[in-house]
């Protein structure tokens, strides 16, 4: 008869790596759609979402780093349902997004893409792909897209009106990751129960 040990030690080894496997981390910032937005279905106050993905090759939240380098993509949502999206790695960086002990955001980066020559790829719900560029820099300006636009459109953040309320302000971000991950404690219980089950079936085979 054929041995079960190796193929249950193996399947728990492998739940156990997965489980510790690098997860993408989204930092997300709310903003409100200020004045000097051009984009006419957008109302003025309406509120958003920044949704930045970052990975840096870990799979934890506390006391992490994330560098440019560890950009995956930023998005953009509306409350009424506008989607800007890009793809583009920042091109000019400054700082580094940072968490603490408990998971909070502790710093932010100063970073863009596009600054002042608006030639990264995005893509938005009305227009779909054009050039624009994105900034997470303590300016109103948030992201700007349709470059070839008369106006250059472009999302302006009304929160912004002090130097503790703007997207370079760590407490007004939050971390979580990006997709669902089983925690260690989960593998080892994995572990735990299939050396439970070998024992019992190893004595059932006595």
């Amino acid at each position: 008869m054929k041995s079960i040990f190796p193929t249950s030690i193996l399947l728990a080894c492998a739940f156990c790596a997965s489980s510790l496997q690098a997860v993408p981390v989204s930092f997300q910032y709310n903003g409100i759609v200020g004045p000097g937005s051009f984009y006419s279905p957008l109302s003025i106050g309406e509120s958003f979402t920044y949704d930045l993905i970052l990975d840096n090759g870990n799979a934890s939240l506390t006391n992490q780093t994330w560098t440019g380098a560890d950009f995956v993509s930023l998005s953009l949502v509306t409350a009424g349902g506008f989607t800007w999206f890009s793809n583009a790695a920042p091109t000019l960086t400054t700082g580094d997004f940072q968490t603490g002990a408990a998971g909070e955001v502790t710093s932010v980066g100063d970073w863009s893409a596009g600054l002042g020559v608006f030639n990264v790829p995005v893509q938005t719900s009305d227009t779909g792909a054009s050039l624009g560029a994105w900034f997470i820099n303590g300016f109103d300006g948030t992201v700007f897209y349709d470059a070839g636009a008369s106006p250059l459109r472009v999302i302006n953040d009304g929160a912004v009106d002090s130097d503790t309320n703007d997207n370079q302000n760590p407490k007004l971000w939050r971390a979580s990751f990006a997709s669902s991950v089983p925690d260690s404690g989960s593998a080892l219980l994995l572990i735990a129960l299939s050396l439970g089950g070998l024992g019992m079936i190893r004595r059932k085979l006595r």
